[in-house]
């Protein structure tokens, strides 16, 4: 999707995303550490945060001398244009018990780095649809960012990965709902 960043501020390197609720309880507190650090220290790359909620301002403040947009809540083609513009996507909470985002951005062809607690760790295989860094550890949160940043070719093929995987997980359309759609007789 040529221009979607382009047109929201970003001029160069890579787009990491995260989608979701902006809260505190999300670990963005360590998502925004971790990417002024790595900024600090040189990387090329831009931090998206797609959706709203009660740490966005605080969040906007502590990224507002980086390169960091805020979309706020989108979807349909919106959300997926911004998925499909993205270079991987970023969910480090250790809180969350499934995550349809997790989901969402590899079956949009996106690796995914999650924490090793919760789960999201659970929709995705470590090292191959994306990365697993130790819930809370900022030093292994920005080691993972970077291995991602710095790797286009990995970055490539776990996105393959991820597709096939999401595709190859998804529930047959015609079994998913089979049970409470088949007619039911009465009982006497």
């Amino acid at each position: 999707m040529a221009g979607f960043w382009e047109r929201r501020g970003h001029s160069e390197g890579i787009v990491l995303i995260y989608v979701g609720r902006v809260s505190r309880e999300k670990a963005l507190d360590l998502l925004t550490e971790t990417f002024c650090e790595l900024v600090g220290n040189g990387a090329k790359a831009t931090l998206a945060i797609i959706g709203d909620g009660p740490y966005r301002l605080e969040m906007e403040a502590a990224l507002a001398d980086y390169p960091a947009i805020f979309t706020g809540f989108l979807q349909g083609r919106e959300l997926q244009q911004a998925y499909a513009s993205a270079d991987f996507f970023v969910f480090p909470s250790a809180t969350d018990t499934f995550g349809n985002v997790v989901l969402e951005a590899q079956a949009s062809g996106l690796p995914v780095i999650v924490s090793d607690a919760g789960g999201p760790r659970e929709l995705m295989i470590d090292g191959e649809t994306g990365l697993v860094f130790h819930a809370g550890d900022r030093e292994y949160l920005a080691a993972t960012i970077r291995r991602m940043i710095m790797n286009p070719a990995l970055r490539a093929e776990m996105g393959r990965n991820a597709r096939a995987f999401t595709l190859a997980s998804a529930p047959d359309t015609n079994e998913t709902y089979s049970t409470i759609l088949q007619p039911q007789t009465k009982a006497a």
